[in-house]
C-alpha cells in the first residue's frame, strides 16, 4: 500500500508537469480550484431502447449532429481533467456499450491515466461476451437499471424482452466477480399501493434484488422539476407527497435493519422547520463543491445534471480549446 501511494505521488508530479492537451480558459481552472474529483462522460447518444421514463430523450430529438464523443477527444479531456485532480470516472448516457470497441480503449486509457475508480451505467442489453474482455474487466463497477421485479411490470417502462436478458447479464457479471449495483426508478406503477394500502411492489423489488446477491440498490425517484429533461416522462412520474410518504416508511425500515442490502434513497424534500435546524447540511449541492464535470457529445461541459438537454453550460470544448461560457 505504501509503495502504491509512493508511485501515485510520483505519477501525479509527472502528469502535472505535462502540458494540457487543450487550451483551457483560466476561468475554468479557477472555478474548480483544483477540487475536481468526478467526471461524468456521456459518451454516446445511441440507445437500442426507448424507455418511457428516460431523461435523455430531448438529446435524441434535438442533438443530431454529433452522436458520440470521439475517442481521442475523450482521452485528451480525461488527461486534462486528471491534471486538475479528477480521480473518478462514470461512463453513461443512452447506452455506453454502443460505443463499441472504442469503449474498451477508453476504459484502458482511463486506467493508464490512473483514474482510481471507473464505473459504467448500462441498460444491460449488451452481448454478454463483453464481460470476457480484459479491458472491460478493468472496470471497478457496473451499474444497471431495473424497473421492477418481474417481466410484465419491468416492461411497463421498457421494451419487450428486455427483462430476462437483463437478469441473465446481471448473473453472469456477478459470476465473473464484477462489482454490480442496481438503480430502480420509482415510477407511478411501482408506487401503487396494494389492497392493504402498503407499498408491496417496492418491497418485492427490494427482496428480488436481495435475491440476486447485489450489495447496493439505488432508488431514482421520477418527479417533475420543470426542467428540460422532464419532457421525458410520458406519465410515469409520481406526486411529491407520495415520495415523502414512501421515503419516511423506507427510512424507518432501514433504521430497523429490515433489509439485507444497502438501500440508497434520495430525500428530496424537507420542511422549512427541519431545514432551519441544520441549513449547512440541507444546503448541500454537488455543484457547490466544485468537484464534478459532465461532458456531453454536443461540446458542452456542465456541473449540474439538471441542466442536461438545456442550453446552459459552464464551458464548451472544441478545436482543442475549453472555453468558459460568458453569454449565459
Amino acid at each position: 500500500m505504501i509503495l502504491y501511494f509512493f508511485i501515485k505521488i510520483i505519477y501525479l508530479l509527472i502528469i502535472n508537469n505535462m502540458d494540457f492537451k487543450y487550451d483551457i480558459d483560466k476561468k475554468f481552472v479557477d472555478f474548480f480550484n483544483w477540487n475536481l474529483h468526478q467526471i461524468f462522460m456521456y459518451i454516446t447518444d445511441r440507445c437500442q431502447l426507448r424507455c418511457k421514463q428516460c431523461l435523455m430523450k430531448p438529446n435524441l430529438e434535438f442533438q443530431l449532429w454529433n452522436p458520440e464523443i470521439p475517442l481521442d477527444t475523450a482521452i485528451n479531456l480525461l488527461h486534462d481533467f486528471k491534471k486538475l485532480w479528477a480521480s473518478k470516472l462514470t461512463l453513461l448516457w443512452w447506452e455506453p456499450t454502443l460505443y463499441w470497441d472504442k469503449l474498451f480503449d477508453l476504459i484502458n486509457g482511463s486506467n493508464k491515466l490512473w483514474y482510481e475508480y471507473v464505473r459504467i451505467d448500462t441498460n444491460w442489453q449488451f452481448n454478454p461476451k463483453i464481460l470476457e474482455n480484459d479491458k472491460f474487466k478493468l472496470l471497478d463497477e457496473i451499474s444497471f437499471s431495473l424497473d421492477w421485479y418481474n417481466e410484465e411490470l419491468h416492461e411497463y417502462c421498457r421494451w419487450k424482452w428486455t427483462f430476462l436478458r437483463t437478469i441473465l447479464n446481471i448473473k453472469q457479471a456477478i459470476e465473473k466477480w464484477y462489482k454490480v449495483d442496481i438503480t430502480v426508478c420509482i415510477h407511478n406503477k411501482l408506487a401503487e399501493k396494494d389492497e392493504k394500502w402498503e407499498y408491496s411492489n417496492i418491497y418485492n423489488t427490494i427482496k428480488f434484488v436481495e435475491g440476486l446477491w447485489i450489495k447496493e440498490l439505488n432508488f431514482h425517484t421520477l418527479l417533475k422539476h420543470n426542467m428540460p429533461i422532464n419532457t421525458w416522462s410520458r406519465w410515469t412520474e409520481i406526486d411529491y407527497k407520495e415520495w415523502i410518504e414512501i421515503y419516511d416508511i423506507l427510512k424507518k425500515k432501514i433504521d430497523n435493519w429490515e433489509f439485507n442490502i444497502e438501500l440508497r434513497i434520495p430525500k428530496h424534500f424537507v420542511t422549512e422547520e427541519e431545514f432551519n435546524t441544520n441549513p449547512n447540511y440541507y444546503w448541500y449541492c454537488a455543484t457547490k463543491l466544485w468537484e464534478r464535470v459532465l461532458v456531453t457529445a454536443d461540446w458542452q461541459l456542465r456541473t449540474c445534471a439538471w441542466l442536461l438537454s438545456s442550453k446552459y453550460a459552464i464551458a464548451n470544448y472544441y478545436d482543442n480549446k475549453i472555453k468558459w461560457q460568458e453569454w449565459l
